[in-house]
């Protein structure tokens, strides 16, 4: 029996060890200054342990932006909103008193986002790019893991230890390059995978532990518009 999860927003996909170890407990987030020099734009829950703004945000993708003002100038009468809401549109707002909203990519090219007083005027603005993901990244980790290595009917091949833990991440990419933006994927695991899943972990987030069973598995993880299978051999 096949287990399938599908969900359109989700939060936390790939988490590198390397990432993990630079950043510690504190996000690492590139913060940008907009063309007018008068207000830093900060993503911030964007998929990844790191956000930039300068890695295009994925078709679909949902990525939190925040706002402050250079040099410790005051940001509490603005809001953000978008130049083309077709390419990225505010899904909400946090209605904090950080301006501070969702972003999702809802279709390609280029678009500002924009940094809008309280009497409609665009105090400042940054460009970024959405693109569609055409590839996935899966990345199995643990310490009895072995590979990936290329193998017929499959992405990619791991050998790991049976009732070992393992963690399997996703990422979207386009042209080779990672893309942010927290993605919904669709998974398809057999029934021993899906009972082995840690509680509270959510497969469709693209990233989850388990304890690998015995045997013989087959991952399939989907996007709207990428997919990659892998199989997985525990002994």
């Amino acid at each position: 029996m096949l287990h399938t999860s599908s969900l359109r927003l989700a939060s936390l996909p790939r988490v590198l060890p390397l990432a993990l170890a630079l950043c510690g407990a504190a996000a690492c987030n590139s913060v940008e200054t907009g063309a007018n020099g008068l207000v830093q734009f900060t993503p911030d829950d964007c998929g990844r342990a790191w956000c930039d703004l300068d890695d295009r945000l994925a078709l679909g993708g949902l990525t939190d932006v925040s706002l402050d003002g250079v040099d410790g100038a005051s940001v509490s009468d603005l809001h953000v909103e978008t130049s083309a809401p077709w390419i990225a549109d505010v899904v909400a707002d946090a209605g904090t008193f950080e301006p501070r909203a969702t972003i999702e990519g809802t279709g390609l090219g280029f678009v500002d986002l924009l940094a809008v007083d309280d009497w409609g005027y665009v105090v400042d603005f940054y460009t970024i790019e959405v693109a569609a993901p055409d590839e996935l990244a899966v990345d199995v980790i643990g310490a009895a893991v072995d590979g990936p290595h290329p193998a017929e009917g499959v992405d990619d091949l791991y050998f790991v230890g049976a009732d070992s833990r393992i963690t399997i991440d996703v990422s979207a990419l386009a042209d080779g390059s990672e893309l942010m933006g927290r993605l919904g994927y669709s998974v398809f695991l057999d029934q021993a995978m899906f009972a082995a899943v840690e509680p509270g972990d959510d497969i469709t987030d693209g990233h989850f532990a388990l304890r690998a069973p015995a045997g013989e598995h087959t991952v399939t993880i989907v996007s709207t518009t990428a997919s990659r299978t892998i199989h997985l051999s525990a002994n």
